[in-house]
């Protein structure tokens, strides 16, 4: 189907009608955002896109429950610029800028500016995503197409990074369908022009036609010259400097207005599920720093807020090896706090660096005095770092960081707290003037390999200091303040008679289970592997050249020798040739 047809509206009816049964089972599993789900309800284009791009209905279908999913997982809705490094958002790696001849807008990916380093390529697909979303709330309610123009002068191994190129493609391919005019890859060099025979057989032959290899004249067929960067041989003379809430239409949590919807099409929202503890992946309104290497959030607070305590026995989370099964470890959050402020519930959160290798079960929560919560988290198969596996756990060729870290976020509700609304009310509470901050508990990864080698972690880690017994009163005092978060403020540290979360790590191993909740993970480990091919065949390319320099003037040298040899060769020639045999 063309990616400008009209899909008939009792298409999009039969769509949705489909969708919404399937997400219906995974939003009580909060496995899905609602604000997702109801947008799949009142927004017909939304559902459009995906039929044009599917062109039939079973894989429509399949392609917005797998999105749904993805965007729930990937924390697409807690994207938020004050996640992002400033350094990252000033970088201009990606930006909009101008419109091409068919008026449509252009997004300029300067590869130059970007280094290839795992720690940060999470940081840089939600950079990224900031742009896709914002443009796609700025454009309702219609959708807009942009053209792409690849730059790549002056880029090259170090800039060109696979990965990020393989989740762009599943991006577009799975998560922002049709929202793409045109490719223009701009000024491609000889030494990154074989990486693109591995990127194309990412692409579909639809995707294909939307590339376009143009150098500084070709690309002026396309976008006029006062429409480009001088960079790219036009005379726009901008270069992109962040100004502080350009993203903040990210921040809301609609699509604004809906393109309208029949009555017949029309379903209302699933309602919210039942239970907010059976999570499956991050969510948080606030925005949290999911750097790599760091926690720290937009106010860097490590500080407990004096309501609780988080007391491990050992400050690190183990995961014990063979690494050739799904491996579990558990963490047990215990509300013990004694007195009045046994009257308040605590919210929980438990986060990730790296989403992509691990599932939390529960990963929020809310517990009331006295109660108990185990918290489970998977590692999926193969996600200890190659380098110091033994050879049977290298064999699944998954690739790691030893520098993945969890983070456990502790919070006073009030008393009547809900349960099915444990995000909302989180982002009213620390939000409030003068509000208090939620504790938090970093918790770095060690991993135990099957031939008991240490990874990660130093295993000499010592306990958290134990809290001293001072802030038992600031304890109660800021419990109590929860019920009224306007005028809550920050109290002493944590004290040992005033834990609210004990967090006990137990690490266990599991029987061969699910794989890792991702529609593409395959993909990724598919992507790496060709990219170490592409560097193997770049170091075969360097040695088969100095191998074919020393065999051409081995070449010349003999046939120098022969035509000394010759009796009508000059006779200083054979006599230079003669006196240097003779030696």
């Amino acid at each position: 189907m063309s990616s400008n047809a009209v899909v008939p509206p009792e298409t999009i009816a039969e769509l949705r009608a489909l969708v919404l049964a399937e997400a219906k089972p995974l939003l009580a599993e909060n496995k899905v955002n609602s604000v997702d789900v109801d947008r799949i309800a009142t927004d017909d284009e939304y559902l459009a896109r995906f039929y044009r791009v599917a062109d039939a209905m079973p894989e429509a279908q399949t392609l917005l429950v797998n999105c749904l999913k993805w965007r729930r997982q990937f924390g697409v809705l807690e994207l938020r610029e004050s996640s992002i490094e400033p350094d990252l958002l000033n970088s201009g790696v990606f930006f909009f800028r101008n419109r091409d001849k068919s008026n449509r807008l252009i997004g300029h990916l300067m590869i130059r500016r970007h280094k290839k380093d795992p720690a940060r390529l999470e940081l840089v697909k939600k950079y990224i995503l900031l742009w896709f979303e914002r443009q796609e709330k700025s454009a309702r309610p219609n959708t807009e197409k942009f053209t792409l123009i690849f730059d790549m002068t002056g880029a090259g191994l170090g800039n060109l990074d696979m990965d990020l190129v393989k989740f762009l493609i599943d991006c577009f391919k799975f998560y922002y369908p049709n929202m793409l005019g045109q490719i223009l890859v701009f000024e491609i060099s000889f030494i990154l022009n074989s990486a693109w025979s591995i990127i194309k057989n990412w692409l579909s032959p639809r995707a294909l036609a939307l590339i376009k290899f143009v150098n500084r004249k070709e690309i002026q067929t396309y976008v006029e010259p006062s429409s480009l960067l001088i960079s790219q041989g036009g005379l726009d003379s901008y270069e992109y400097s962040y100004t502080p809430g350009e993203f903040a239409i990210v921040a809301r949590n609609d699509f604004g207005p809906a393109a309208s919807s029949s009555s017949s099409s029309s379903s209302p929202a699933i309602a919210a599920p039942a239970q907010a503890n059976a999570n499956a992946g991050a969510d948080e309104s606030k925005p949290a720093h999911k750097k790599r290497v760091s926690f720290l959030p937009a106010e860097k607070s490590d500080v407990g807020s004096g309501f609780l305590a988080v007391s491990p026995n050992v400050n690190y989370l183990e995961f014990r090896g063979p690494f050739n099964a799904e491996v579990t470890s558990t963490i047990t959050l215990a509300h013990t706090l004694p007195g009045s402020v046994q009257k308040s519930p605590v919210a929980f959160k438990v986060k990730t660096t790296a989403p992509e290798r691990y599932r939390v079960r529960p990963n929020q929560g809310l517990l009331s005095p006295g109660e108990k919560i185990v918290v489970s988290i998977f590692m999926s198969v193969g996600s200890l770092p190659a380098q110091a596996a033994t050879p049977e756990e290298t064999a699944n060729g998954f690739v790691s960081s030893l520098r993945d870290k969890f983070l456990v976020l502790s919070l006073p509700f009030p008393s009547d707290a809900n349960a099915n609304d444990i995000n909302g009310q989180w982002t009213q509470l620390v939000e409030a003037p003068n509000a208090t901050k939620p504790f938090q508990h970093r918790l770095p990864c060690r991993f135990v390999t099957g031939s008991g080698q240490v990874l990660g972690v130093d295993p000499a880690a010592t306990p958290d200091p134990a809290p001293t017994a001072s802030s038992a009163k600031s304890s109660s005092a800021a419990a109590g303040a929860a019920t009224a978060p306007a005028a809550a403020k920050p109290s002493p540290a944590p004290t040992a008679s005033s834990p609210v979360a004990a967090v006990v790590p137990t690490p266990a191993r599991t029987a061969p289970a699910a794989p890792l909740a991702s529609s593409h993970s395959k993909d990724e480990v598919s992507g790496n592997s060709e990219l170490a091919v592409l560097r193997k065949s770049v170091r075969n390319l360097q040695i088969a050249f100095v191998l074919l320099f020393l065999l051409v003037l081995f070449l010349m040298l003999a046939v120098s020798l022969l035509l000394a040899s010759h009796p009508l060769a000059p006779l200083p020639l054979r006599s230079f040739v003669q006196s240097f045999f003779s030696k």
